[in-house]
């Protein structure tokens, strides 16, 4: 098992337009992976085809500090370019994704677990590369806080039927909504302020 990847391991591999890391080696012991600075700096692709990277988060959420961690400890030493797209997987038996968790970030893709009962306010703010979001259905999930996806890149959305409550704001600015599917839940009554 790799536990640790250097300075400038793939720094101007030109060619290289995909990359997939495990945040943690061990999802028992949760062992953070060692990154060194600007380790996919400069990498292959093209505004057509952005370098992706697939990151799985291989612990559990529960706590804001850990919820934000990968970003602000993670993400800033691989040097990746503006332009690249973050296809994100959260494990299995994540509770809780924290407010601002991934605000202004290049997520592409988030896979949600059907585990998580609670996304903060702003959770996905600013994601303007973000197209879609699969959410949670398990029956503690009820609310889609203010600002969820606010300004983000999604084309369809699907609100579970528990949901029974909608931020503020939720999806303002999400110009691209071509789909969204509401609650048909009795405790879903209300569409708030700038909603869409």
């Amino acid at each position: 098992t790799v536990t640790s990847i250097g300075n400038y391991a793939f720094k101007n591999c030109s060619n290289l337009t995909e990359a997939e890391i495990h945040h943690y080696t061990n999802d028992v012991i949760s062992t953070p992976l060692t990154i060194g600075t600007d380790t996919f700096d400069n990498t292959g692709g093209t505004d057509n085809f952005p370098f992706t990277l697939k990151i799985h988060s291989d612990t559990f959420w529960n706590t804001l500090e850990s919820a934000v961690g990968w970003q602000t400890n993670l993400i800033p030493n691989l040097g990746l370019e503006s332009s690249t797209l973050l296809d994100y997987t959260i494990i299995d038996g994540t509770t809780i994704i924290a407010a601002d968790g991934f605000k202004n970030t290049n997520l592409l893709k988030i896979t949600i677990p059907n585990t998580v009962s609670s996304i903060g306010n702003s959770a996905f703010e600013d994601t303007n590369s973000l197209e879609s979001c699969t959410l949670p259905t398990n029956s503690g999930f009820t609310a889609i806080p203010d600002k969820c996806f606010y300004n983000s890149l999604l084309k369809t959305i699907e609100i579970p039927d528990t949901v029974s409550s909608i931020g503020n704001s939720a999806f303002e600015g999400t110009y691209g909504l071509g789909s969204c599917t509401l609650p048909t839940n009795s405790g879903f009554t209300a569409i708030p302020d700038k909603c869409f």
